[in-house]
């Protein structure tokens, strides 16, 4: 009887009707839900229609309007996609108000089986209590709307005023989507808690509108908490995670300024206030009756390198189309996110700039990405699935590898001595020593760093650190962070040849190889140059801690060295992940030591993409040295995912479903040339002797040493606050230099961003290179005038001004650029100084001068906020 009574408390599980079949003339598609109803009525014990459909197919116009698209689970190998449609969508009075203290009730019971309702209720709690936040939070004023039907609440959302919405412009990258200018103050609200009835979700976009309505809102926010390690301020206001953000853009965030104790006119410290490192979500009415195509094909992009965060970055967050099934395959997730036990584990690699910890915690990603923590084993091509270490598997449609490589000595040392291949390289993995130590991330990192902190600090014997890059060097911080003393570090740097070009050298400024050289030499360290790694041994082989026997041989003296060490830690060769070469070798696509890309990115299979270090091109293109190790990666993630998403804009613009395959071949394909890469290559990290080395290079020059050609010329200044040095080549900074032990004092963002500026716009600045009127640098960059070149807009002005002089519709400018054109044949010579008058008097006799100026002061104008040092049109007086 008791197991009777509990089943009758049990909810009956609901049977769906289930559309087998569904063929709408496009004349009255918009109108299939008017179908809806009889449906229903013939069928009265049905609650709920489901329905499937191909994720290659775009939504019709009934699943847009009348059911609900289900998210896959983890590794769902389900084919299609599932639509469910309740019989409450059906109805369509609503009554969206202001909340009162009659509706206590009705609330509490709506939100009743929700995880945060102790947050939702606090703010409930304060809004009937006073309107607002108490004092000590800030008074912010509160607004509790509800949305009802049949007396009965359906939706309930929380907003509050934006405390500072010139603060936050400032902070986030708001007026490209909104124009922010015409609103007033109190139209900007962030919404906190946004609760609809599952039921009602297709109307959610319609609710969404009604709270705008009768709140007065023309914008509202939301942040997202990433979760990321970079830290949360105190006193931050909770906010719930709400399908709302489905329809919202995320604001990208805002480089901001560094400015100098030389800048006089200064923001407003409430603008410049750094804000909580959260993704930033925004809606406004407009963007409310957009409409916005989601496209079901499955995208798998695996490795959670530069190039495949920045794929992802490409695909998110567009306005007219959203990609419902993206996913990341990588065994330690999304990069930055793992919290590391021990500090020094934190920059015991270098970090590109891309996507550092504060960047990825306001990249908005987990709104976007399902995250698969696995790792690739294998591939069928047939079935168009990844299969992962543990046999799950992961479908796509479009598949993107850019697992990039690794440090694996393995591989690089022990399988060419043992002639070790395919899965005998996997072998020799597994049982390397314990003490042969390399790390590629910051998990391994931190795991590392354990284990020297717990085996090594007690021990007396050298460690032994091997390679060229500068990893090797900021492997060495981590050592003596734990406590290792610079006399038990043995520094080997192998031989730089022409096998090995491919490997980038640490430094390629001179005055940084000599300071580090020295620094090492003061610490006691021992350098070894031009050696290279032979073979080594364990001391003891039940032992696995036992001391190694590393043999060496120096190339110079042509002679073998011996050593025993306790540790050795490999910073040389980076070869593909074995488990990548595995699984691309027995899917049959080809590699020839990288995975072969065409100049489209694409393999031997029109479905799987490649970029990134692990790939290569074509031996037909002739491109054997253009690879993307020598590029930017975000720029090389950014091409594909640009073709990606034009692939599918296609299919938006009016092709109807497509074929996977379809969507993917072009019959009519072209040889094309190479993409061109133009993005610098920065790179920032922890040196030894307390010293922070920051540089941006550019792209296929990090191999080589900066020396100045006939057309370079170089500024550089040498001052106790560290080393700087720009280098011009055509007048354009080409590669900047930073070595400096207080980072904090370096205003680092301002000088990367003088990357690609010409020293015309800097006064001329190299007409000191050669009297040395410069001699701090640093101070010379601090002036205020300089303060334009570091804001994040900069860069539109100057894309704006060179398409106003490369229109051919404005009057006079064909002429005038086919003549500079023919100026700057290189096939003629240099043009002389006659020929640069006569382009100076042609161009300051068109209009281009004043309609320059003009959009000058309208970007000061409208940047005013952060450039108060500039007059601006509205300061000027009859």
């Amino acid at each position: 009887e008791h197991e009777e009574e509990e089943e009758e408390k049990l909810p009956k599980q609901a049977t769906p009707l289930c559309i087998i079949m569904f063929e709408m003339s496009v004349e009255f598609e918009s109108r299939g839900i008017d179908f809806l109803a009889p449906l229903y009525d013939q069928f009265p014990d049905r609650e709920f229609i489901v329905m499937t459909q191909p994720p290659t197919a775009l939504e019709s116009p009934l699943a847009v309007s009348s059911f609900v698209r289900m998210q896959h689970a983890d590794c769902s190998r389900y084919p299609d996609e599932l639509y469910v449609s309740h019989r409450h969508c059906l109805l369509t009075r609503f009554e969206t108000r202001l909340a009162n203290a009659s509706d206590y009730a009705g609330i509490m019971e709506f939100i009743s089986l929700l995880d945060q309702r102790d947050t939702i209720v606090r703010d409930i709690e304060k809004y009937l209590d006073a309107g607002r936040d108490p004092e000590e939070e800030g008074a912010t004023r509160l607004y509790v709307t509800l949305t009802s039907c049949l007396g009965r609440v359906i939706c309930l959302a929380v907003l509050r005023d934006v405390e500072d919405p010139d603060r936050m412009r400032a902070h986030y990258d708001i007026d490209k989507i909104t124009n922010f200018d015409v609103l007033q103050h109190d139209e900007h609200k962030t919404l906190h808690h946004f609760i609809p009835d599952p039921a009602f979700l297709p109307h959610m976009r319609f609710f969404l509108s009604e709270v705008l309505r009768v709140t007065r809102t023309t914008c509202v926010y939301s942040y997202l908490n990433e979760g990321y390690g970079a830290p949360v301020a105190k006193g931050t206001k909770a906010f719930t995670i709400t399908p709302a953000l489905s329809l919202m853009l995320l604001a990208k965030a805002r480089r901001q300024i560094q400015y100098s104790k030389k800048v006089v006119t200064r923001p407003a410290e409430r603008i410049i206030r750094p804000m909580p490192p959260l993704s930033l979500f925004h809606i406004n009415r407009r963007l409310l009756m957009d409409s916005t195509t989601c496209i079901n094909a499955r995208i798998v992009v695996v490795g959670a390198s530069d190039a495949g965060m920045a794929v992802l970055d490409m695909l998110t967050n567009r306005k007219h189309i959203r990609f419902t099934n993206l996913v990341l395959v990588d065994p330690y997730g999304i990069p930055q996110k793992y919290r590391c036990k021990y500090k020094e584990a934190e920059n015991a690699l270098p970090e590109s700039l891309y996507y550092s910890t504060s960047k990825m915690a306001q990249s908005g990603f987990t709104a976007w990405v399902n995250v698969v923590k696995a790792k690739m084993c294998s591939l069928n091509r047939e079935r168009q699935e990844v299969i992962l270490e543990n046999r799950t598997r992961v479908p796509y449609d479009d598949l993107v590898i850019c697992t990039g490589t690794k440090f694996n000595p393995a591989l690089s040392v022990r399988a060419p001595l043992q002639g070790a291949r395919g899965l005998a390289v996997k072998e020799l993995e597994s049982s390397l020593e314990t003490n042969v130590i390399t790390f590629n991330n910051t998990e391994q990192a931190d795991r590392e760093a354990n284990l020297l902190r717990n085996l090594y600090q007690e021990k007396e014997g050298k460690f032994l650190v091997y390679g060229g890059r500068l990893e090797s060097y900021t492997a060495m911080v981590t050592l003596m962070e734990q406590g290792i003393s610079g006399e038990r570090i043995i520094f080997a740097v192998p031989p730089l040849s022409s096998e090995n070009r491919d490997r980038h050298t640490s430094f390629t400024d001179k005055v940084v190889v000599e300071e580090m050289a020295k620094t090492l030499h003061e610490l006691g360290i021992t350098t070894m140059k031009s050696v290279e790694l032979l073979s080594w041994k364990q001391e003891d082989a039940s032992d696995h801690m036992s001391p190694l026997h590393v043999n060496l041989r120096h190339t110079e003296k042509d002679e073998n060295l011996l050593i025993v060490v306790d540790g050795l830690l490999y910073f040389d060769k980076k070869t593909v992940d074995v488990d990548v070469f595995l699984a691309v070798n027995s899917s049959h696509l080809v590699f020839d030591g990288r995975l072969v890309i065409d100049e489209k990115f694409q393999t031997a299979d029109p479905l799987i993409h490649a970029v990134g270090t692990c790939t290569k091109y074509q031996l037909k293109l002739y491109r054997d040295d253009w690879k993307h190790d020598r590029y930017s990666s975000r720029e090389v993630g950014h091409k594909l995912g640009r073709q990606l998403l034009d692939k599918y804009d296609q299919l938006v613009s009016g092709v109807a479903a497509l074929s996977s395959t379809d969507i993917h071949e072009d019959k009519n394909h072209q040889p094309q040339l190479t993409p061109w890469f133009d993005e610098g290559i920065s790179q920032r990290a922890n040196l030894p002797g307390g010293y922070t080395y920051v540089q941006i290079d550019e792209p296929a020059r990090m191999d080589k040493p900066v020396t100045a050609g006939p057309q370079d010329k170089v500024l550089s200044s040498h001052t106790d606050e560290g080393y700087i040095r720009l280098n011009f080549s055509q007048g354009t900074i080409r590669t900047i230099t930073v070595l400096t032990k207080n980072p904090e004092s370096v205003e680092i963002e301002n000088i990367l961003s003088l990357y690609g500026c010409h020293q015309n716009a800097m006064k001329s600045v190299l007409k000191y290179s050669d009297t040395h009127d410069i001699p701090d640098l640093f101070e010379f960059l601090r002036e205020e005038w300089m303060t334009i070149f570091y804001h994040d807009r900069y860069h539109e002005l100057q894309q704006d001004w060179l398409a106003l002089i490369t229109s051919p519709t404005a009057q006079d400018v064909p002429s005038l650029f086919e003549y500079a054109s023919q100026l700057l044949d290189i096939t003629k010579g240099p043009p002389d100084k006659q020929d640069l008058v006569e382009l100076g008097r042609r161009y300051n006799s068109t209009t281009l001068v004043r309609k320059m100026q003009d959009m000058l002061m309208e970007y000061l104008l409208q940047n005013h906020y952060h450039l108060p040092m500039y007059a601006t049109t509205n300061m000027l007086t009859v």
